[in-house]
């Protein structure tokens, strides 16, 4: 059975039923709205101490949304982008 046999056999509707599909939109809106709040402490970042550095900048994209939300109130702490990178939530 081919892909087009499939296609065929299920509308978009069925197809939206299933577990899979909707597993796969709730992964979708959950990075989605993680790479939201990543870009957003970025630019908070930035309007208070600049330019971010790319290492800083790739620590920060690796976060969960847990991990952003605590640094974006650790945030209110720092003086300098040196406080930020110090961060204990980077140590591990």
């Amino acid at each position: 059975m081919g892909w087009e046999e499939i296609a065929r056999m299920f509308t978009l509707e069925d197809l939206r039923q299933t577990r899979s599909f909707q597993q796969a939109l709730a992964e979708g809106h959950h990075q989605g709205r993680q790479e939201g709040e990543c870009q957003l402490l970025l630019r908070l970042m930035e309007g208070r101490f600049g330019p971010v550095g790319d290492r800083l900048r790739q620590q920060i994209q690796a976060l969960s949304s847990e991990q952003i939300e605590a640094l974006g109130l650790y945030l209110w702490e720092c003086q300098t982008i040196a406080d930020v990178e110090a961060w204990p939530g980077f140590l591990g």
